[in-house]
């Protein structure tokens, strides 16, 4: 009789920065998709410190009950002075280069 391989992850999940930014998007699409992802995740087991980032405020304003939108992650980023951090002027094009239905 065949076993069934043991798929428990040793290191913790896998990391894959397209997956990351693909979460990012569809949060900013759907703001409901932000609690099943944060079951799963937090700002500190993100691979990119930058997607970290906006984890992070996406989830500080999830939990301030504030809608999660481009312009409103740009003024809390900016307001924490983390615009940079996180890829600077780039922030604009964010939902598109994040989710592949804005692509």
């Amino acid at each position: 009789m065949a076993t069934i391989p043991d798929l428990t992850l040793e290191q913790g999940m896998p990391a894959n920065i397209d997956a990351e930014k693909t979460i990012l998007g569809a949060i900013l699409l759907d703001n409901a998709a932000h609690s099943e992802a944060a079951e799963k995740l937090d700002s500190e087991t993100l691979l990119s410190t930058r997607i970290g980032g906006f984890f992070l405020r996406m989830t500080e304003l999830m939990n301030e009950q504030r809608a999660v939108d481009i312009v409103t992650l740009a003024h809390e980023l900016a307001r924490y002075k983390e615009v940079e951090s996180v890829g600077g002027v780039r922030l604009s094009r964010v939902p598109h280069e994040t989710c592949p239905a804005g692509r």
